[in-house]
């Protein structure tokens, strides 16, 4: 039996015409997985941004390659046509698959784990940055239960024929009103957004891509420290030369404080306060940051305590960063503070996600 898997993706990749490449081929778990060539679909990107009045679930029908294609207008590779490429298909094939909605979902995942290792390979070869993560909870796809021909299975309720999975919708909106505008137009001349801000947002904005988004998260919060540390010594009457030569041991590194000793002994000394002593779900989500952060630095899969680091896991760890950094910048004197406007606006979204 065959399993066919089309998967959008959130980005496009150039073709080159005339091309019919080999495919990715492999066996996991009993199931023969086929990786196929991207291909140009007949779906509507546009259903994914906040202004599209058509649901999301109208995709679904439109994952088939468009024939023909569109050549592009504007690129082309080694002087000959290219087309943009939207999507790629897994092939799955076994003696028999469950077709039930957990048996959906299981090869859903398989395939699109099985087009992420393909995609890797290509963002490796070209060093396309662009060519980001695909992940389980966002990725739109449409999975067939099919003959081993490709033909329609006979209906046999209540054995599934298809599943899909709309994927998730940018509903991100930011208001813009008067009292924001005047707001931002108030702070100083030179205002320049500090660099662990900067990287927390990063970290936001990336946060379906875990790994990078953990290492930029780490480099917030030692940067914040940091900085706050600076900010304190030269406000209290610590020992500038003391802490010079804390922090300067002749680039002994492994003799200067680590980032836990900063965030709990050094700024506990300066401020009297320590995140470790002050709030034990923050300190634990700090500790899991770096463990999360270390893992993927040395070349493996973002892990925390052996456990790969989940979607969820990234939400709540965002959020703790945050709190972090809010804590951090609490404890400084208020002309180093992070500029404050408690502007409240309402904002409505309203989408519909099925007809």
């Amino acid at each position: 039996m065959l399993a066919r898997v089309r998967i959008l993706l959130p980005y496009l990749l150039h073709v080159a015409t005339p091309a019919v490449p080999a495919s990715v081929e492999f066996e996991r778990d009993g199931v023969t997985v086929l990786v196929r060539w991207p291909y140009q679909s007949a779906a509507d990107r546009s259903i994914y941004t906040i202004e599209s009045v058509a649901p999301p679930s109208d995709i679904a029908d439109s994952l088939g390659p468009l024939d023909p294609v569109r050549i592009s207008p504007n690129v082309r590779i080694d002087g000959g046509e290219t087309f943009a490429a939207d999507a790629i298909q897994v092939e799955l094939r076994a003696p028999a698959f469950a077709r039930t909605s957990e048996d959906s979902h299981r090869l859903a995942a398989l395939a699109v784990d099985s087009a992420q290792g393909a995609l890797e390979r290509i963002r490796s070869v070209t060093r396309a940055a662009h060519v980001r993560r695909l992940t389980r909870d966002e990725t739109v796809w449409r999975l067939d239960y099919l003959n081993e021909d490709g033909s329609e299975l006979a209906p046999a309720p209540p054995l599934l024929r298809a599943s899909i999975s709309p994927g998730a919708i940018d509903l991100t909106a930011v208001a813009v009103t008067n009292e924001i505008w005047e707001a931002a137009r108030s702070l100083p001349k030179d205002f320049r957004t500090p660099p662990w801000e900067t990287l927390f947002l990063d970290a936001v904005s990336t946060r379906w891509n875990i790994g990078p988004a953990l290492v930029l998260m780490y480099a917030a919060l030692e940067a914040r420290i940091t900085n706050a540390i600076e900010v304190l010594i030269d406000s209290t009457d610590a020992d500038p030369e003391l802490w010079s030569w804390i922090t300067d041991r002749d680039e002994k590194f492994h003799l200067q404080p680590s980032m836990k000793d900063k965030y709990s002994v050094v700024i506990k000394a300066l401020s009297g306060e320590s995140l470790k002593v002050r709030d034990a779900k923050l300190w634990q989500s700090f500790v899991q940051i770096g463990k999360g952060r270390n893992s993927f630095a040395h070349g493996e899969p973002a892990t925390i305590d052996r456990k790969p680091v989940t979607d969820l896991d990234m939400i709540r760890l965002l959020d703790h960063c945050g709190r972090i950094l809010n804590w951090v910048d609490s404890l400084l004197p208020s002309e180093h503070r992070r500029p404050q406007r408690e502007i409240a606006s309402q904002i409505e979204v309203t989408r519909f996600l099925a007809r």
